[in-house]
This record gives C-alpha cells, sequence and structure tokens, in this order.
C-alpha cells in the first residue's frame, strides 16, 4: 500500500467561466512544455505517451455545481472543484522519497511548482499543503 501526492489549494470556481477561459487555461498549461508519461507494455517495451492539455467539464447533477479536470499525458493532473482545487500526481511518496536525488525528480519538482504558482486559474491558486 502507497500513498499518493495531492496538492490542495484554495482556488474557487466562479461558475461563470467560460470556454475561452478553459482554452486559455490549457494554452498556459502547454506553455509549461512539460515531460509526457511512459509506461510498460505487456512486451516489457517503455512506451512514451504524446499528446498535450484538454480540460473536460463534469456536471454534477444534484446539486447544479461542476468539476474540471485539466488532463493530458503527463504526471501531474489538476482537478478544480466549485470549492477547491486538487493537483493530483501518478507518484507515490515512497518513488519520490526514493529518487529525490535524480535529475528526473527536480524537473517534476519545477513542474508541480510552476502548475500551482502559474496564474492560470480563474482564481489564483495558494499554496497550503501536501
Amino acid at each position: 500500500m502507497a500513498t499518493g501526492l495531492y496538492l490542495i489549494t484554495n482556488s474557487k470556481l466562479t461558475g461563470k467561466e467560460t470556454q475561452k477561459d478553459w482554452e486559455r487555461i490549457v494554452d498556459k498549461l502547454d506553455q509549461l512544455k512539460m515531460d509526457t508519461t511512459s509506461y510498460v507494455n505487456a512486451q516489457n517495451e517503455i512506451v512514451k505517451e504524446y499528446g498535450s492539455w484538454s480540460y473536460n467539464i463534469e456536471h454534477e447533477e444534484e446539486d447544479l455545481t461542476f468539476n474540471v479536470d485539466l488532463v493530458g499525458p503527463f504526471h501531474i493532473q489538476p482537478r478544480l472543484y466549485s470549492n477547491i482545487g486538487v493537483i493530483y500526481t501518478i507518484y507515490k511518496y515512497t518513488l519520490l522519497y526514493e529518487i529525490y536525488g535524480c535529475d528526473w525528480f527536480g524537473s517534476f519538482r519545477k513542474n508541480l511548482y510552476n502548475i500551482q504558482q502559474f496564474p492560470i486559474w480563474p482564481v489564483h491558486l495558494e499554496f497550503i499543503g501536501v
């Protein structure tokens, strides 16, 4: 069993965001030039994924709110809820602890920092905890 890494933000959706707002956010994320993820297939070959950022809006039927996932083939996946923002990673604490001295870890931290600091959100994110 392992524990995932999540960053919690005080970002909130106003409900007034438009498609243009989400497209602007996706454009800003694309400007970060993050490395894409890789996986090992059934033949034990490393396969690199390709693609860019996009967004998915999920409407919650019972209370008329919505969530926005910013998705792509990346190690970091932001999600905005009506009252909070969460930045997910595909990595577990144990992996991050074991590789903290590698060059790759430095770029991962830089990307994570850039996403949470970059003024791309409807409300600027403030880092409040891990």
